[in-house]
């Protein structure tokens, strides 16, 4: 992407943390989203935030989405010493979860998430509507591919019976 140094990570992430708290009010939820949050929780399911964010940075979207009493636990970038596709990111939330990571469905939109919960043997779900691409996506072969939320909903309730 042409970054080349830390120095211009930071400046990027500075502007990113700026323009989140100036045009706030631009930003929004997938539709949909909210609805499988709220399904999840009303049938028990623990659920955990893993991200290579910063925890400042999660804290924002948390003020802005109100999302935060959704998960269980939150592992942002600085409670890990390594990032995916480490598994350890996801590891760490499964031992705090205290469930077995061979139990968990993991839904990402990044080939390194995939990656990292395939290691651990979870179930992946790759979701098409963020980061990266489709073909992206497609390539990291997750156990199941969602390219709406609307897709999503079924894939945990019809495919994995949640």
């Amino acid at each position: 992407m042409g970054i080349n140094s830390e120095d211009e990570v930071r400046l990027l992430v500075d502007m990113w943390n700026t323009r989140l708290v100036t045009d706030r009010h631009k930003f929004k939820l997938y539709d949909g989203v909210l609805t499988i949050l709220r399904y999840l929780r009303l049938r028990g399911y623990k659920m955990a935030l893993v991200s290579s964010s910063s925890r400042s940075q999660l804290q924002l979207y948390f003020n802005m989405f109100a999302i935060n009493k959704f998960f269980s636990t939150v592992i942002a970038k600085e409670d890990a010493d390594e990032q995916k596709p480490s598994a350890k990111p996801i590891m760490k939330a499964s031992e705090q979860l205290k469930v077995s990571p061979n139990t968990c469905v993991l839904i990402d939109d990044t080939e390194d998430g995939i990656e990292a919960a395939q290691k651990l043997g979870a179930t992946t779900i790759g979701v098409t509507w963020g980061f990266n691409s489709s073909q992206r996506i497609t390539d990291a072969r997750p156990d199941f591919i969602a390219e709406t939320p609307k897709e999503l909903y079924r894939v945990i309730t019809e495919k994995l019976g949640c």
